[in-house]
């Protein structure tokens, strides 16, 4: 089968490799894949290079496909359509055991630190219990989109806010890329005023995108944003910052303008140590909060909620794709024209292409 192999910064290689055999008495189930995402961290191990893994492997954490082959008693018919999450924990730590696997000591992901090889492939065997099952009407190509959506949804339920308080709530959003697009979707799925919602976002070419949540979306280079945000609340200060970009000076541009009590939720990755105001911490008692991938049952909520049709504008979210041969060219276009891109999507059959562009 074809798949696209990491040999290091900027090596992509799409090169001949076995078809993963099934061995029964393993779990494990054939997914032929149709669609597979980049995302920021597989964009950082390109430009990076390698952080631990051993080269070459095939890339990919981010895809869905259909069942080809499954093992004796499996729950699961070939041809169903599945979702896969990519994370691999030793499931027996005090974290695994509570659930919280994003927090296992040897967290890793199928297609980027570890596992049975990744998404950008043909063919990928993955344990069952990590396959989710979407119903036959649902586009696949979308399916792709849970990985990132369970990152959101994740961050947005670390606020802790009920149900039928979203409507009310007052939020700043610091970045507007994918991870911040992600939270977003979740926050108006959960119940979010699109009316109560600034959006910081420095790329002029993903406001228009960004607008049409109806969402005020500004420049923090151009304009005001705490001006803004004091107009929105009327000097109140906003509930929940969401800091999506982790930037110097974001947390404490985001707790000074926070009410007393409100929350602020680190979703960025940062390279550094996050310096804030200790005093707008202290005296406000701020509540700070980190939220890094998902759980099991976020992955399984995202999944669910994306089949009932709650994330009512993914489609906008993919904005372009790629056959396997032009991984490189998908990788460069990320890099080149970020501003453009919130999702760009690759499969390994040119049908599929074929299919999206009629």
């Amino acid at each position: 089968m074809r798949a696209v192999q990491f040999y290091g910064a900027g090596d992509l290689r799409v090169e001949d490799v076995q078809v993963p055999q099934l061995d029964q008495g393993t779990g494990k189930v054939l997914v032929e894949v149709e669609w597979c995402g980049i995302c920021g961290s597989d964009l950082h191990l390109y430009t990076s290079g390698t952080h631990g893994s051993s080269e070459p492997f095939i890339m990919g954490h981010e895809f869905c496909g259909v069942v080809k082959e499954v093992p004796l008693g499996s729950n699961l018919t070939v041809g169903d359509k599945v979702i896969v999450n990519p994370t691999l924990t030793c499931e027996s730590c005090v974290c695994c055991s509570s659930g919280w696997g994003s927090q296992c000591p040897k967290l890793k992901f199928i297609g980027f630190t570890g596992g049975p090889g990744g998404g950008l492939s043909e063919f990928v065997a993955v344990q069952e219990y990590k396959l989710h099952k979407v119903p036959e009407h649902f586009e696949l190509e979308y399916a792709a989109l849970a990985e990132p959506l369970a990152v959101g949804l994740h961050a947005v339920r670390k606020a802790a806010v009920r149900l039928d308080d979203w409507p009310h709530k007052m939020v700043l959003l610091l970045g507007g890329g994918p991870v911040g697009y992600a939270v977003l979707e979740n926050m108006i799925a959960l119940g979010a005023d699109p009316n109560n919602i600034i959006i910081s976002e420095p790329e002029d070419g993903r406001h228009k995108l960004l607008n049409s949540f109806g969402v005020q979306v500004l420049s923090p280079t151009k304009d005001n944003i705490g001006t803004a945000c004091k107009t929105m609340t009327k000097s109140k200060g906003i509930d929940i910052a969401f800091d999506c970009a982790g930037k110097t000076g974001s947390a404490a541009a985001a707790m000074a303008l926070l009410r007393p009590r409100g929350t602020y939720i680190n979703v960025a990755f940062w390279g550094a140590n996050i310096t804030f105001p200790f005093i707008d911490f202290f005296k406000k008692e701020i509540t700070c909060v980190s939220s890094m991938a998902y759980s099991g049952d976020d992955f399984r909520e995202a999944v669910n909620l994306m089949s009932m049709g709650k994330y009512r504008t993914i489609r906008r979210m993919v904005t372009a794709r790629f056959s396997l041969e032009n991984a490189d060219n998908a990788f460069q276009g990320l890099l080149n024209n970020k501003e453009h891109h919130t999702k760009i999507l690759l499969t390994p059959k040119k049908s599929n292409l074929v299919a999206v562009n009629k």
